[in-house]
């Protein structure tokens, strides 16, 4: 494994595990403007990101994009920043009655800082880490585009390969690179609840705009 799929397959860890414990949390009722927070690997100082604009459901970051989120939902941004890499997360409302291990459907939004030598590099990278990682199961691929930029989508079912009591997920990485990140955009619902989301994901895919 190269340090660039490393780095990459660590911030993405860490933000399935973030995501994941905000989700089943309560993590979305957050305000839409947190301030920057961060997880620190024991060799590496967190970057800092700016707090991005948000009006209304339309967010601006610094780190190079904007797009409209869907109404109702909250921002954390920030949520994970490593030496390398930073991730805004997206929560649907939290329903007034919730069930423990109850997940809201998420989007997150990857910036990876450091990035692999070319995009093909980086989309064989992202792959090869999807195929191989225990918890991803009937995997799908396809193409598409984000923002004018060429874009490969892995769909898959997430199942904790160590605790099977953890709740299963539907999720889609959409990855695609431009001169200020290599970007991983991931979708994600309760198990068997991705089509109904669907929708709400296309619109927020096609309102991405890089900057």
């Amino acid at each position: 494994m190269d340090r660039t799929w490393r780095n990459t397959a660590v911030a993405l860890a860490a933000a399935a595990v973030a995501l994941l414990a905000a989700a089943c949390g309560g993590g979305g009722s957050s305000k839409n403007t947190s301030t920057p927070s961060g997880t620190q690997s024991p060799s590496a100082q967190a970057t800092a990101f700016a707090t991005p604009l948000v009006n209304g459901n339309a967010l601006t970051s610094l780190k190079g994009y904007a797009v409209t989120f869907p109404q109702g939902w909250k921002v954390r941004a920030n949520l994970i920043n490593t030496s390398d890499a930073t991730v805004d997360a997206f929560f649907e409302p939290a329903p007034a009655q919730t069930t423990p291990g109850q997940v809201q459907a998420n989007i997150s939004v990857n910036c990876q800082v450091i990035r692999a030598a070319t995009p093909e590099e980086f989309l064989s990278a992202s792959a090869t880490r999807t195929a191989q990682l225990p918890q991803d199961k009937s995997i799908s691929v396809s193409e598409t585009r984000v923002s004018g930029v060429k874009a490969t989508a892995f769909r898959y079912r997430f199942e904790s390969a160590q605790d099977p009591t953890s709740p299963k997920l539907e999720k889609q990485d959409v990855v695609f690179s431009n001169d200020k990140c290599d970007w991983t955009i991931t979708l994600a619902t309760p198990a068997d609840q991705f089509d109904k989301y669907k929708p709400t994901f296309d619109a927020f895919l096609a309102s991405f705009k890089l900057t």
